[in-house]
Parts: C-alpha cells; structure tokens; sequence
C-alpha cells in the first residue's frame, strides 16, 4: 500500500536522508508549525480572555465605586438636609392684622385732644385739616400746613385749595379744622377754608383757633357757649388722650423734635 501511495503521489524531492526520511521530516515540520500555531492559538485566546476579565472586573469595580459614591453622596445630602416636620391635621392659625384704631371727635375739646396724637408732636403756628366720615365723624385724613407769615391771602387761598383737593381725590365729604397760633396768623386760612370747602363739596362742621390753652370757634356765634374771650380747655385728662398714651402712643414737644427722629 505504501508503494502504490508512492506511486500515485509524486514524491517530493529527495531529502539527505532519502525519500522516506525527507517526507517524514517534513511531515514532521507541519505538526511542529502546526503545534506552534495551535499553542500561539491558545496563548492568544488566553490572554485575551485575561484581558477581558480584567476589563469586566475593572468595569465592576468602576461601577460599584460610582454607586458607591452616588450612595455616600445622597446618604450626605440626606444628613445635611433638615428633618421635614411631620405634617399634622391642623394648620396654624394665620397672623391676625392688628386691629385698626378709630379716632372719633365728638367735642371742641376732643378735637384739641386728639390733634397732637395724630400729628406726634404739638403743634405751633400750624393750620390743620382732618377729613371725616360717618359714622360718628371718624378721622380717614390729617393734614398739616405752615401759617404763612406774614399772613398772605393768595398764599392762604393756595393752602386752603391744597387742602380742599386732597380732601375730594380721597371722596371725603367732611372735615374738622384747627389753627394753632395768633388771630392775624390763623383768620386768613380759616377765612380761605370757609370759603372753598363748600365749592369742593365739602362741609366744614368745625373750625377752631387755639392759643395759650384756649379755643375759638369760627363757626360758633353764641356767647353762652364761645364768649369772645375764648373758652379754656385741658386735654392732659381727657379721655382720648388717656386712651392714646394706654397704647403707647407717644407725642412729642414739637415738630422739630419729631424730625430729629428721623
């Protein structure tokens, strides 16, 4: 069988060894390459499944760390955070508003009373406006303006339309007045209210001049009730200015006094 293999196959060329000898050597060279190639083979997919292993326990590694970090990091801000307070079934009340005071004036001398509280300071050589509004003439406005002095009668006019404007843009329809200071000072802006009050719509139902702890009516004809000399008045008693200074409502000598406050 060998021969006729022989026969059959061309014979490579004669190696030193002879024909039998160079076909084995070479025979045995393709299983040397080919034990090198299948030994290279598995080297080589060794390695690489090494290299991949590495790579699959790196990534396991950089993913637990980056979770780990992402769990010390919301477990930081989870600390750091403040507590939320349990949630209850009642809501705390709201802050009620203070509740609003109300001046009334019912008299000469409660009208004297109230004037230097809603100023904050007494008042000197000063004409004051104080719009009103029913019920019971409640005080919605206070005004204060300078007697001009000299006494000026176009000055006076200005001041009383000034006043008078203010009171209409407001939609007050009433109003009280005091000067505080001499006659000649007082009468020339008393005299300009009188006079355009009515054609603003507005009624004056008080208009008073006061100096040295006595008052005068400008509205008032009746000697019984305002004799020419005046009629004095004490508001340090009265109850206003009791009810005032109960809630600490402080008033000062003048209005100097009150802008060295500011």
């Amino acid at each position: 069988m060998t021969e006729n293999l022989s026969a059959d196959v061309p014979a490579p060329h004669a190696a030193p060894g002879g024909p039998a000898a160079g076909a084995s050597s070479a025979a045995h060279g393709q299983q040397e390459t080919q034990a090198i190639r299948e030994t290279q083979n598995r080297q080589q997919t060794q390695a690489t499944r090494k290299t991949q292993a590495r790579q699959g326990t790196q990534t396991r590694q950089g993913a637990q760390a980056w979770q780990g970090t992402q769990t010390r990091q919301a477990t930081q801000a989870r600390q750091a955070a403040p507590a939320k307070r349990p949630r209850s079934g009642r809501q705390s009340p709201a802050p009620r508003p203070a509740p609003e005071r109300r001046v009334r004036i019912g008299s000469p001398t409660a009208l004297l009373a109230v004037v230097p509280v809603l100023l904050g300071f007494e008042p000197s050589s000063s004409m004051v406006v104080i719009g009103t509004e029913p019920p019971r003439a409640q005080v919605r406005l206070t005004l204060r303006y300078d007697l001009p002095n000299p006494p000026d009668a176009g000055l006076a006019a200005e001041l009383a339309r000034h006043a008078t404007d203010v009171l209409s843009a407001q939609r007050i329809e009433a109003a009280v007045a005091v000067g505080y200071g001499p006659g000649h000072l007082v009468s020339p802006v008393a005299d300009a209210l009188r006079e355009h009050a009515p054609r603003a719509g507005i009624t004056v139902t008080e208009l008073l001049r006061a100096e040295d702890e006595r008052y005068w009516s400008y509205l008032c004809t009746e000697p019984g009730c305002c004799p020419p000399e005046g009629t004095p008045f004490d508001i340090k008693d009265h109850p206003a200015a009791r009810a005032m200074a109960a809630e600490g409502v402080r008033v000062l000598a003048s209005r100097e006094d009150l802008a060295a406050t500011v």
